[in-house]
């Protein structure tokens, strides 16, 4: 049979559990991250050269995330159907073999 519905909402409940611990340590990761960008910029560019290049950077990778929900995906083409006439050629072919194996009748 299959996975109990307890076990299944057990692993839901898991695997989503651990997706919003990770999403908020990515959450803070990033904050120290562009923390330290900002020291960094400040130090080699001044006050706001660096709050121009973060916030650049930011609106970037925001404008790319809002540019892909836009693209569609194209559904997969259905699978090729094989000709009437192949089919019928190998239904033949597939008698015939078993004809030639029944009577017992091997080329030499």
């Amino acid at each position: 049979m299959g996975i109990p519905l307890a076990e299944k909402a057990q692993d839901l409940a898991r695997r989503t559990t651990l997706g919003l611990a990770g999403g908020l340590l990515l959450i803070i990761g990033l904050g120290f991250l562009t923390l330290a960008a900002w020291i960094l910029l400040v130090d080699l560019q001044g006050t706001a050269n660096a709050a121009l290049i973060i916030g650049c950077v930011y609106t970037g990778a925001a404008l790319l995330t809002l540019a892909a929900t836009r693209v569609k995906r194209q559904p997969a083409p259905p699978p090729e159907q094989p000709s009437p006439m192949g089919l019928v050629s190998q239904a033949f072919l597939e008698g015939l073999g078993a004809g030639y194996s029944a009577r017992g009748h091997v080329r030499k």
